[in-house]
Order: structure tokens, then sequence, then C-alpha cells
């Protein structure tokens, strides 16, 4: 009632000020106190916008105050009946708990809640049989195993109990009603105000805790006969049915909330209940222990606790959807490197190998390196790619110490590229990685000995048979994308020739020739249908078993997967390491990438949506 939202509108008003008056007669000064409110009607039509004032304010507070004081919100008599008053709108459910007092209807509780969207489709009797089950349901602890009255506008539970074959949803509100003990009563919509008016405007209300001092439990054993008091301590009765004799207590301690920390620290957090998960948890708990909406207080609480949090995978499907496709529509426009190795020592004495990749065309540069580092990769960048090619738009790169230093990214700043750094620990979205492992593949299928140091032997054919290899992504080779020509490895493709004085390349095969390959750009707009087709069957396939990522904002705490090695010398093992360490949010790069503090404040890095789950 204290969180009935202020009227916007003459019907609102007219609404709250309806329910104030059914209970007039129990507040001192009804009248001068709704007055500034009634004010606010004097020329307003239905459902107008009314304007709100401190006055009106102060006097909506005021009047709330009065519904929730004595003599109108009473305690319970559990020697006088109950009624139970309920109503449904549009928009939400709403229910009142009375009783009579010295000939006077008292309020005990009051209870309302929204309609979800679902329920918003159902018909009136529906609906208005809906906030039946709801009061009854909300205020069970009080009408269970006693007679009580239902006071409602509409003849719902009338028609579901004489309802003939129910099925469905029909059949389990029969079933859930059968198991009390009720009377049905109507009431005018005009004469039920109170449940009208909250159902009208519906907050999520608890109902008043029943504390065990104001039952009388072993003078009524009769009505409660699932309780009993043992020197001052409440306990519920929940019977098992084994089918033989235990030894477990069918009697549970009722603990109140002041006490219920301690007993999540006794079946949860103690290494006697090895902080295992929900159900288990909840179990352990129910052997010896009650109280109302358990199950909710133990997901919540093992939800929050840290040590579950850093120490559980999650089971749940993985986070993080396909993102978006690239933008590219030109060749070398966006490349992506990487360093294939260590490998053995060759007898080259080529250790790495640098692999360039273009996305647009898939063309692959393979160039063997001795050492890998900054110098000689920029070296083949700037010579081989950006004076043949030309410079890209974007490199794509992971964060290897090659390519976070001051000489790579010199290069980039000189030739005006932009940098694109992969999250850490998630190398699949660097393109260059399939050329890899392609490239692996084709290297292992021409070593045929022990020895595996002529693995560099065959890596230029390797090469070109890649650039020449018609790509399912692009529907084209690579070289004829790059080139506009058929590239041939063998000069017998041209026509056998007996000496060199009979090659005649004549001026009009020249032009017809440059004339044709103008036309390579038009074939791009198919390329980037091809890619764009390519890139749908992909995301089929990679956002199966995968959930839409949660999204986080900079400052929000987060868990970050423990990527830890074993250290034997630390006597350290990484299967007995925190699976998640606690991070802070420092930079959004993404809908799936953050860059992310560590737990001691220091800039960490990039990682993926895949490797985080929320802060609770």
């Amino acid at each position: 009632m204290l969180e009935y939202p202020v009227p916007t509108t003459a019907t609102e008003v007219k609404r709250f000020i309806g329910m104030c008056s059914w209970y007039r007669r129990f507040v001192k000064d009804h009248s001068t106190i709704t007055a500034p409110i009634n004010a606010l009607l004097k020329g307003r039509k239905k459902g107008q916008k009314i304007n709100w004032n401190e006055e009106a304010q102060s006097a909506f507070n005021k009047i709330k105050q009065s519904l929730i004081s004595a003599p109108i919100l009473a305690t319970p008599d559990f020697s006088k009946p109950f009624v139970i008053q309920c109503d449904a709108s549009n928009v939400g459910l709403g229910a009142v708990l009375t009783q009579k007092a010295n000939e006077k209807e008292v309020v005990i509780a009051f209870a309302s809640r929204t309609l979800t969207d679902a329920e918003k489709k159902y018909s009136v009797t529906e609906k208005e049989a809906l906030a039946c089950l709801f009061g009854i349901d909300k205020f069970r602890p009080y009408v269970d195993g006693v007679h009580f009255t239902v006071i409602t506008d509409h003849h719902s539970l009338l028609w579901l109990n004489n309802l003939k074959n129910p099925t469905g949803r029909l059949a389990r509100w029969a079933m859930k009603l059968s198991q009390y003990d009720m009377e049905i009563v109507h009431r005018k919509g005009s004469l039920n105000l109170l449940p009208v008016a909250l159902s009208r405007a519906p907050i999520e209300a608890c109902v008043i805790e029943i504390n065990p001092n104001c039952i009388n439990i072993q003078n009524a054993t009769e009505h409660y006969s699932d309780w009993k008091v043992e020197n001052g301590l409440l306990y519920k009765h929940t019977p098992f049915n084994f089918g033989f004799n235990t030894n477990m207590y069918q009697w549970k301690l009722v603990i109140p909330k002041s006490q219920r920390q301690n007993v999540f620290k006794e079946c949860h957090d103690d290494p006697k209940a090895a902080h295992l998960g929900i159900y288990k948890t909840v179990n352990r708990i129910r052997e010896l222990y009650y109280w109302p909406k358990l199950l909710h207080d133990v997901q919540k609480y093992v939800r929050r606790c840290k040590t579950c949090a850093a120490q559980k995978m999650s089971s749940s499907a993985r986070p993080g959807l396909m993102g978006r496709p690239k933008r590219v529509n030109y060749p070398w426009q966006y490349i992506s490197v990487d360093i294939l190795g260590p490998l053995p020592r060759s007898k080259n004495g080529f250790c790495y190998i640098l692999v360039i990749s273009d996305y647009f065309t898939k063309f692959c540069l393979l160039h063997p390196l001795r050492e890998a580092k900054s110098a000689s990769i920029v070296t083949f960048l700037e010579d081989q790619v950006f004076l043949v090619y030309g410079a890209p738009q974007v490199i794509a790169c992971d964060n290897g110490v090659q390519f976070i230093s001051n000489v790579f990214k010199k290069l980039a700043q000189d030739y005006g590229v932009m940098i694109h750094y992969n999250a850490n620990f998630h190398p699949q979205v660097n393109a260059v990685e399939r050329v890899n492992r392609v490239l692996e593949t084709a290297i292992r299928s021409y070593l045929k000995d022990i020895d595996h140091r002529n693995w560099d032997k065959e890596i230029h054919k390797i090469g070109f048979a890649l650039r020449t290899a018609v790509h399912e992504s692009s529907g084209f080779t690579p070289t004829f994308l790059n080139f506009g020509r058929y590239v041939p490895s063998n000069g017998n493709y041209y026509g056998k020739l007996e000496s060199a004085s009979e090659l005649d390349l004549t001026e009009c095969n020249r032009k017809e020739y440059g004339q044709e390959i103008n036309k390579l750009p038009q074939l791009y707009q198919e390329v980037c249908d091809h890619l764009a087709e390519a890139y749908r069957r992909n995301e089929k396939s990679y956002n199966l078993r995968k959930r839409p990522s949660d999204v986080y904002h900079v400052g929000d705490k987060v868990w970050k997967k423990n990527f830890v090695l074993s250290n034997k010398a630390e006597c350290f093992a990484a299967k007995l390491a925190p699976k998640y360490i606690l991070c802070k949010v420092r930079k959004v790069i993404s809908k799936l990438v953050y860059e992310l503090d560590g737990p001691d404040g220091r800039n960490i890095g990039r990682f993926h949506v895949k490797d985080l789950k929320p802060y609770q």
C-alpha cells in the first residue's frame, strides 16, 4: 500500500479515493485529508491528465499511512473466520485479507501483482478466477485448514467448480481449489472497491508475516495439527512416504529470518556441505529445517556465493553469438597476420612461419622466419605486402609481443593502418587461423620420416596450392581475384613453342587483355554476395548451442576465466586453481569483447564474453 503509485489521470484519482472511502469510517478526518486530492478533479473529464501538486502529495502520503495503521491494518485473530476479497483488471490482480472485529471490517493484509503477457490474453472470467487463486495462494498461511469466505465481483469460481471435464490450465485450477474449505460470495464491483483499486494499480506486495507469538498453537491443535511448540521453538510436520521407518526427523525446526544465515553457513559453506549446488543444498536444509520460500532463499544465496562463483564452471550454454560480418569490399583492404610455430629448426635455420591472409580474396603469403621478432615481420610486411599489394585499411592480429611492440605500431601509423587485436584466448576470430589449420595439415602430409627438419622444403609450393585453389567462400581462386587471370603451374598452358623466337604477342592482343581485365571489379560484388552467404551458413552453425551474451557496462564486476599453468617447482596445479577471478570492466570494445582490470586494478587486456560470467 505504501508503494501505491501516484495517480496521473482523473480516473486514477477517483479509483484511489473510492478505495480509501470504503474505510473512511476508520480514518479520522477522512474528508479533510482527501480534500486536496478531490480538488484536482474539478473540471476534469474521465481519463484526463491532472496537475499533481505538493498539497495533494502530502494528502496522498497521509491517507496511505492511515490505511496501514490501526485500526485499519489489524493483527489476525485466528479464532475468527477470514475473508479474502479479490478482483482482476486488464493489467493486474488485487486481493485483501479481512476479518470482522466488533461488527466492523478490518484489513489484515493487502496484496497485488501485475499480469504477465500471457495472462493478459485470458478471458475476463479466467482473469477473475486467477485473481481468486492469487489471493488464496498469497494468504494461504492464514486460511489453510480452516473455513473462509472469498468475495468476488464475478462468479468465476462457481463457474470453475461446476465445469465438466476440465483440461489443461482449468483442470489445474480446479484441483488446486478443491483442497480448501471455502464459501464463495458475490459482491457488486461498485462495492468491491479495495481489491478493484489494487488490481488496477498492481504492486508486488508482500503479505505480513505471521508472528508465531500471535498464534496460540497449543490451544488450537485441531486447526494446526502440523505445527507444535517445544521449549519455545516452533516446529512444522513434514511427513515422508518411503514405505518403511527411517531415522529422519519429520518435525522440522522453523527458522526465523535472523538465523537463516547461520543455516546457510552450516548447510552450504561448511566443508561437510562442500559448497554444493542449489538442489543438494535445499534438500540438506530440508532434512532439519523449514521456513517459507526456502527454495528462493537458497537460490539467491548460492548464486551470490563468491566461492562457488570462483570455483564452478557454468553449465549453461556458452554465451556469445556470432559477431557482425566484416564490411570488406576490395582485395587487401583487410588482412590477417599470425605466426605459426615454433617448429623444429629446419636445415635452412627456420623455426617459424609468418602467415598473411587477405580477407576478401583469401590470398595468402607464407614467409619462413628464423626468429619471431618484430623487425623481420615489419620488414616483410612493408616490402612484400604494403609496397606490392597496397597498404590495407585494417590488420587483424593476436596479442603476441611482436604485434604489440612499438616497431609494429609505428609501421601501422606510418601507413595509416588500423590494428585490430583479438580478444585474449579467442583466436578463432582471426581468419588466418583457418589458413594455419590447412597449412599444418599440408606440411604434415609431406613429412615421411621421424626427422621433421625438412618441414620448410615444400612450403612455397604449398603456398601456391592454397592461392590457386577455388575457395568455398568466394567461389573463385585467390589468384584470379587478384590478377584477373588463371595462374598456371606449367608454361605449356600457353601452348608449346619450339623456340623463343616463335613468341608472338601482337598489339591487338595486349589491348584486348587490358579491356577484359578492367571488368574484374565487376566480380567483386559477386564475391561480396558469396561472402555474405558463407557468413550466414557459418552463423547458423556457430550459434548452435550458444545463447545471447550478457551485456556489461564500464565499472561492472565480472567473473573471468582463470587461465593459469601448473608449476611443479611451486607445487601449484592448474586443476586446483580457481576457475574464475573477479575483475572489473574497464572499457567496452563491443558487445562481445571487453577490456578488463584485474583484481589488483591493472589492465589485463581484452577478453571475449565466452570467458566471462556475471557477478551476482
